[in-house]
């Protein structure tokens, strides 16, 4: 589904607010991600090197040397994990509480006309609903994105390191259900986006059954 030029517009300004005066906690998290990936990919090349020398194998590397080097491993683990604790939440919080606010501000500058001619449950879901579903939806779902490129991209630099014909092999293999589920999910965007209307018109309705709850 093509998506109306103004509504692009309408919704640059928003992104814009999610990065302004964010791109250092940005930057910090994208980084601690991208290096969450490379532990992971490490970790499994140090499981390959204890295979080795549980299996006897003569050039691998002396247990002591695999302690020292797993305990290297953990340090910088919990060094990028604090990394991440620390920029990850501070650009969800910034990037959130700027898109309120201007959010807010576009309402502000609405009249009073505007608003009992258009009604209150799109301001209310775009303050609410929408809000949530943008931090969990596409601010989480971005650093998950670029956590898969990470590991997609060392994963095939591995794979061809050790052997070029298994990763064609491989990839053969894994293009059957990734084609499978493209197919699948062409319906998908607009199912998606009949939520956000539902959800404005459940907004109100929400409303008016607290204001007349006897509690």
């Amino acid at each position: 589904m093509k998506t109306d030029p103004s509504d692009r517009a309408l919704r640059r300004p928003f992104l814009r607010e999610l990065f302004r005066n964010n791109g250092w906690n940005f930057l910090l998290a994208a980084i601690s991600t991208v290096l969450l990936a490379g532990v992971n990919l490490v970790l499994s090349h140090f499981l390959a090197m204890f295979v080795d020398l549980l299996s006897g194998k003569e050039d691998a590397l002396p247990l002591s040397t695999l302690v020292l080097l797993s305990a290297a491993l953990i340090a910088a683990t919990v060094l990028i994990a604090l990394l991440s604790y620390v920029s990850a939440p501070r650009f969800y919080a910034r990037a959130m509480r700027q898109y309120k606010d201007y959010a807010f501000l576009r309402l502000t500058e609405k009249s009073i006309a505007a608003f009992q001619r258009e009604g209150t449950a799109a301001y209310l879901s775009a303050l609410t609903n929408d809000a949530a579903a943008i931090e969990t939806g596409y601010l989480e779902q971005l650093f998950q994105f670029v956590m898969d490129l990470a590991l997609f991209a060392g994963s095939l630099t591995m794979m061809l390191l050790y052997s070029p014909l298994l990763t064609l092999a491989a990839a053969g293999f894994a293009s059957c259900p990734c084609l499978h589920r493209c197919l699948r999910a062409t319906g998908l965007p607009s199912r998606k986006n009949t939520s956000p209307t539902k959800t404005k018109a459940l907004s109100p309705r929400c409303a008016t059954a607290s204001r007349g709850s006897p509690w």
